[in-house]
């Protein structure tokens, strides 16, 4: 019943977020916060069941079994070691050269040892671990404070009028319009969030590395490089998370005096240990590797508008003609953090909801545009007939004209009503 208790309370702290919800980041931000987090949980509770289930360590030497119960608490506790000088060509002791990786005959302190501490603290620092891929998500959660599910909610509910709909649309879209410039930190929080994602899986590498005592960072490479079927190859695996170590106990004799038990420890729990953290190795690079990436596509989205239209026609209709007049008036009208929260929120609609958002959208701000074409940013797609409209317009500019760079309103419903038409065909 313990047990269940205590996993009732694991499934509450490790539960992906249902489907209904509102998007308010991208697929790389929930691989920290999601599917990390959910790794590393399982992880500890594996390593956890182990050691309440299983017996984590099994050591030999002790006279009697109440000393040999005493002995391996005691070796638990304080760790365990191997000899350097018996990994690689020297692990082969005795008459019939027994191979035993790490363990033989040494001087206490002549011989360098390498002492194994760590896996009574596993289950702790994955739980730690876990942990902190959530904060960046919780930091972010405490900016955006909803602002996109109220809206998303408000025009996405089920079974709602197309007359209703098109009402709270409208809302939507003033909100937006009239919310223009106090969004301006929005974006950069959510980059600043990437950001500290990015150093999170850094700081896991190196927080790792330094707790399996610097033998985290090649242990991939080396995993890759080992070749099973060389009979001089070790398995690097052996070196990290030893099966078999030893442990040196003191204890009184009948007349006082100290006696000295060099023991042999088995340690199973190190045959998940080994599995686990070479999981984590492939994971954790992956991980940075995408979130950098993901970063650099991030601080191009700031610097570029031309990628910012580009973003936006491939959201849903990026195939039909004339969308890319839609989209380029959407985005020369904002900022970049104006179009985060914009991009952000069109990433929560799908279908002709969203063709007929950006339409509505482009509409009304082609009345509030400004006739300064400074604003107005060339598109991937109308490079060249930008350039050609740009010498009609100083042509025109003599003469007190300016041409709009986007199509009229009756050009937009034409557009429209060729694209439902071509959806429904």
């Amino acid at each position: 019943m313990v047990l269940l208790g205590v996993f009732g309370k694991l499934h509450d702290i490790i539960k992906i977020d249902g489907k209904n919800k509102s998007i308010t980041d991208n697929i790389v931000f929930r691989l920290h916060y999601k599917w990390t987090r959910l790794l590393l949980f399982v992880f500890c509770i594996i390593v956890s069941l182990n050691s309440l289930v299983g017996k984590p360590i099994a050591c030999t030497g002790a006279s009697s079994d109440r000393l040999q119960h005493v002995m391996q608490t005691y070796c638990w506790i304080t760790g365990t070691f191997t000899y350097e000088k018996y990994f690689g060509s020297a692990n082969q002791i005795g008459d019939d050269k027994l191979s035993v990786i790490g363990i033989g005959p040494g001087h206490p302190e002549k011989d360098e040892k390498h002492h194994i501490t760590y896996y009574q603290w596993v289950p702790v620092v994955l739980f730690l671990q876990g942990v902190s891929f959530y904060i960046p998500h919780w930091i972010w959660k405490m900016f955006e404070d909803h602002r996109i599910r109220k809206l998303v909610d408000s025009m996405v509910e089920t079974k709602l009028e197309e007359k209703k709909r098109r009402e709270r649309q409208g809302k939507v879209i003033r909100y937006l319009l009239d919310s223009q410039g106090c969004s301006r930190w929005y974006a950069y929080q959510y980059v600043f969030c990437e950001v500290l994602n990015l150093l999170n899986a850094v700081m896991n590498i190196a927080l790792v590395d330094k707790f399996l005592g610097g033998n985290f960072f090649t242990l991939g490479t080396k995993l890759i490089q080992y070749d099973p079927e060389d009979p001089k190859a070790i398995d690097p695996s052996h070196y990290t998370f030893p099966k078999q170590t030893k442990c040196t106990f003191h204890l009184f004799g009948l007349s006082g005096t100290t006696e000295r038990v060099d023991s042999i420890c088995i340690l199973p729990v190190n045959i998940f240990n080994e599995k686990l953290y070479a999981v984590m190795w492939f994971w954790f690079i992956l991980l940075t590797a995408v979130t950098a990436a993901n970063l650099v596509w991030r601080v191009a989205m700031m610097v570029s508008p031309v990628l910012r239209v580009w973003i936006l026609q491939m959201k849903g209709h990026s195939r039909d003609v004339g969308n890319m007049h839609v989209v380029s008036q959407v985005v020369n009208s904002m900022t970049f953090s104006d179009f985060f929260f914009v991009w952000l929120f069109t990433k929560n609609l799908n279908g002709v909801v969203l063709f007929d958002f950006l339409r509505e959208y482009s509409k009304t701000v082609g009345n509030q545009l400004s006739t300064d074409s400074s604003r107005m940013y060339p598109t991937l797609p109308h490079m060249l007939e930008l350039k050609q409209r740009k010498s009609i317009n100083q042509a025109e500019s003599e003469k007190g004209v300016q041409t709009p760079l986007t199509p009229s309103g009756e050009d937009d419903d034409v557009l429209y009503a060729s694209i439902i038409n071509k959806r429904r065909a």
